[in-house]
């Protein structure tokens, strides 16, 4: 992993690597800004559709991915991280949140 930046906590995101071959890849989370939180991901779906598509190399690797999605960048060519649904506990909450606290349970796109 690389060396980290104040505030930063160290995550692990699913890769798909190539069609049928996933790898858990380390990397560092930045604190929330305004109006972000940052969760702890406790439990995740696998679409049938478009995750499965994904896994399987079904998918034409220059369609661009869900660009209203803040987490998925790029497009479909492996390798790709690639994921959407989740539930999750609040870790971090940044300034101009008031509905949420740290240990909040969640479901997050």
């Amino acid at each position: 992993m690389s060396s980290t930046m104040a505030g930063e906590r160290p995550a692990v995101s699913v890769w798909f690597e190539s069609p049928r071959t996933i790898e858990l890849r380390a990397s560092n989370v930045l604190p929330p800004g305004r109006g972000e939180v940052r969760i702890e991901a406790l439990f995740s779906g696998i679409s049938h559709g478009s995750e499965m598509m994904v896994y399987r190399g079904e998918v034409p690797a220059g369609l661009a991915l869900d660009s209203t999605l803040p987490t998925l960048q790029g497009s479909f060519s492996f390798p790709v991280k690639y994921g959407y649904a989740s539930v999750g506990r609040v870790v971090d909450v940044g300034s101009g949140i008031n509905e949420l606290v740290e240990g909040d349970l969640v479901f997050s796109l």
